[in-house]
């Protein structure tokens, strides 16, 4: 992740091959290294799982390749005269004698995101310069969006969405941290934790009955839910969740005895 100058920093790193770097930045290598292993010779085995840029772009999209899945983040005003929203020159300078660059902002990284079938998420405030975002606070909301994104990343999920300010709550908001129940509810357990095929919650026989129940992923959408459940004499309910992308999960169980949040890893 960057902002601005190390967004753009981070998006070449992220998909520019050395080949690629030394063409469009002919001088950079003698200043500074190769692009995967600056100052030393060690290179190391690894994927990146996704970039956030902050209110920055790319110079060419085209560096950004089908075989390259990497998902992008973008948190952008738009009103920047900095680095545009769309495609332009850099701080807006069209100067002929003295040209600034034509950059990529996060509107045109989607359009390449989408043509080549890779997920990206654009975050705009309306009223936002560069940088400077009124509505979208900088130190509780856009570390929240990233994290969530990245959290999301890791748990395999991802969805290509475009919007113009609170995009989404906060998966901290939406997902318990502990393994436990959250209550003191203790009138029921989930098995087998962690799951392929089916979770199966059983109900201690002095339970009142009728339950709302939801699984949900670490961001808080919804999987499964069924309302107003009356297991009666059938103490046991069988969720099938051999359909569901790997990762971890939480299933809130609602009764009379009050609510009950597990978390499960489904794999």
């Amino acid at each position: 992740m960057g902002q601005s100058a190390g967004a753009f920093t981070a998006m070449h790193c992220a998909f520019m091959q050395q080949q690629e770097a030394d063409l469009v930045f002919p001088a950079a290598y003698a200043d500074l290294g190769p692009i995967d292993s600056v100052s030393n010779n060690l290179y190391a085995n690894y994927q990146l799982s996704g970039v956030f840029n902050w209110c920055g772009g790319i110079l060419d999209t085209n560096a950004m390749n089908a075989n390259e899945q990497i998902p992008v983040l973008s948190i952008h005003g738009l009103l920047d005269n900095v680095v545009p929203v769309d495609t332009g020159a850099f701080l807006g300078c069209n100067n002929i004698s003295n040209p600034y660059p034509f950059v990529y902002g996060p509107k045109a990284i989607q359009r390449r995101m989408k043509n080549i079938g890779h997920c990206s998420v654009n975050n705009f405030d309306a009223d936002g310069m560069h940088c400077v975002y009124p509505s979208l606070e900088p130190v509780v909301y856009i570390p929240s969006k990233f994290t969530c994104f990245f959290k999301g990343l890791l748990c395999g999920n991802c969805e290509t969405e475009e919007k113009i300010g609170y995009s989404s709550p906060s998966c901290m908001d939406a997902a318990p941290t502990k393994l436990e129940t959250q209550t003191s509810d203790h009138s029921w357990v989930v098995y087998p934790n962690p799951s392929s095929d089916y979770l199966i919650i059983r109900f201690t026989p002095n339970h009142s009955g009728v339950v709302n129940i939801k699984l949900t992923n670490a961001q808080g959408a919804i999987h499964f839910s069924h309302s107003n459940w009356n297991h009666g004499l059938q103490k046991e309910m069988k969720i099938p969740v051999s359909s569901m992308k790997a990762g971890i999960y939480y299933l809130h169980v609602q009764s009379k005895e009050g609510l009950g949040v597990q978390k499960v890893i489904i794999h």
